[in-house]
């Protein structure tokens, strides 16, 4: 299962759709688009690739689930850190800088 996040204009989500689509290395691996809005230059640009025919396999979920999946990636994102963290590559980083 592939997730992956489309923002921004129709040409951007065009290229974010086909990088996703270019991650699966199965063809019957399901794909996930999670549609959220950004606000850039007080535009804000919503989803527009319903109007294309896209794969079978690829799901859009609606808001609320968009919503759970973006808490539990950054959840265990965050949880991994807590768990790998590794003071000396801090350190070492700091003395570079």
């Amino acid at each position: 299962m592939i997730i992956g996040s489309i923002n921004y204009g129709l040409g951007n989500q065009m290229l974010q759709y086909a990088f996703a689509r270019s991650l699966q290395s199965k063809p019957n691996e399901k794909l996930i688009l999670i549609t959220t809005q950004k606000q850039c230059a007080n535009v804000t640009r919503e989803y527009s690739l319903y109007h294309y025919h896209l794969a079978s396999n690829c799901i859009v979920p609606p808001v609320f689930v968009q919503n759970i999946l973006l808490f539990y990636i950054r959840f265990k994102r965050r949880f991994l850190r807590m768990i790998f963290h590794d003071d000396s590559v801090y350190q070492n980083r700091e003395k570079i800088m």
